[in-house]
């Protein structure tokens, strides 16, 4: 990946979130079944919802830093993964 201005701990999560995604859509490539498949996009759906809020909060924290808000969105993140 190229450099990102996020957080160190912010890009690792984005990081994690992409290999995550990218073994989902290996399994959806090989899913057979109708309501996997549907299940396996659902996963990947909010797998790129968080990597997008990842994404959006480590630039705010870049941008003016970490504030009261950002910690908090932060957490709540974590709290979903």
């Amino acid at each position: 990946m190229e450099a990102s201005i996020c957080p160190p701990t912010i890009d690792d999560k984005i990081e994690e979130l992409h290999r995550e995604s990218l073994v989902l859509r290996e399994k959806l490539s090989l899913a057979v079944d109708k309501k996997r498949r549907e299940t396996i996009e659902q996963d990947l759906e909010v797998i790129y919802r968080l990597i997008a809020e990842y994404s959006q909060l480590g630039a705010n924290i870049a941008i003016v830093r970490e504030t009261p808000e950002n910690l908090v969105c932060l957490q709540h993140l974590e709290d979903l993964t």
